[in-house]
């Protein structure tokens, strides 16, 4: 049953890379979906993950809403320039893919791995603005299939010891 979740998982993350990348926008249906076949694939997960995650998505965003709105030097809508809706959605539908710490490395590693294919994918042509959730669904497109496959080390074993 887990194949057939990770199917529909890999699916619906190329969707929204495709979409994204032609549209720049996505349409608000596959991200419920995309929740939805996430929660179920990693069905031991629990609420409590999931609320966890969800409230370390909603901090990033608030501690971001505060940099720019200081270096702006007035209250600044992340929405409006920085981020789109899709994006925060993007992030609050992937919160049951891990549990909380590998969350919190899976967000990073990711946002990371976009800004590192919009700066190359800028050298070769002009970039206006960064689809965030179709280069970050093209992360997962790699780390979620890897990591049924062929169980890639849990990060909290790294610390506990």
């Amino acid at each position: 049953m887990q194949l057939v979740f990770l199917g529909i998982i890999v699916s619906l993350l190329s969707l929204l890379v495709f979409q994204d990348l032609k549209y720049r926008s996505v349409h608000w249906l596959l991200l419920p979906m995309l929740f939805v076949s996430l929660t179920f694939f990693r069905s031991p997960q629990g609420l409590q993950i999931i609320v966890f995650n969800g409230l370390f998505v909603v901090t990033l965003l608030f501690f971001l809403t505060l940099y720019v709105s200081l270096r702006n030097k007035k209250l600044t809508n992340l929405t409006r320039d920085y981020f789109g809706w899709g994006d925060i959605l993007f992030l609050l539908a992937i919160t049951p893919v891990a549990d909380n710490f590998e969350f919190m490395l899976l967000v990073i590693s990711g946002t990371l791995f976009t800004l590192i294919l919009t700066l190359v994918i800028s050298r070769f042509r002009q970039v206006g603005t960064v689809p965030y959730a179709g280069f970050f669904a093209l992360f997962l497109l790699a780390y979620i299939p890897l990591n049924y496959f062929l169980i890639l080390p849990d990060f909290n074993s790294f610390l506990i010891g």
